[in-house]
């Protein structure tokens, strides 16, 4: 059954309340997502206030991170590019913007090695590409099966001593600290 709703700002409580008219339910943000076993999950929602349109995907999926993120992966950058031409200067707020983090950042680590795959926030060690470090290499958030868990955020891209002479012309000169 297709699922669609309106949000409502409630001034006193500063926040978005969800109202699914269909089935006279208020409030009712977990409700409205698809459950994680069936074949139909909401991938993108929008949001249209006005002339302005906004991503609150993180609002309506609890496993946006686990599930979400990589079922939208290959249509991301289409989805964002089309926001963005239709409405090139509209941001969140800031707040609205940090609630929206916070629906995302709420949700369990992984529980399985497979979990930890193209996860957007968390990656093993073993997940590493060849030419990519993490930065800062002490920054641990866990440990999964006696591995380290590691933020997304914290891979740089590194290149080999090769590469930077083939690509820039430059030689790695090591030097020793004593």
């Amino acid at each position: 059954m297709p699922t669609g709703w309106v949000e409502f700002f409630h001034p006193k409580e500063e926040k978005w309340i969800p109202l699914d008219c269909v089935r006279g339910m208020v409030s009712c943000r977990n409700s409205l997502e698809q459950p994680h076993s069936s074949k139909r999950q909401h991938i993108f929602i929008i949001g249209i206030e006005n002339d302005k349109i906004i991503n609150v995907t993180r609002r309506y999926c609890s496993q946006y991170h686990n599930v979400t993120a990589k079922l939208r992966r290959p249509e991301e950058q289409v989805f964002q590019e089309t926001l963005h031409v239709l409405c090139p200067f509209e941001r969140l707020s800031l707040k609205e913007e940090e609630e929206l983090r916070g629906f995302a950042d709420s949700e369990p680590m992984p529980n399985s090695v497979a979990g930890f795959k193209m996860h957007n926030k968390y990656i093993l060690a073993s997940d590493l590409k060849k030419y990519q470090v993490f930065w800062p290499p002490d920054a641990v958030v866990g440990e999964f099966r006696g591995e380290a868990i590691h933020l997304c955020d914290h891979v740089q891209k590194v290149k080999s001593k090769e590469a930077w002479f083939t690509q820039f012309a430059r030689i790695i000169k090591v030097t020793l600290f004593v």
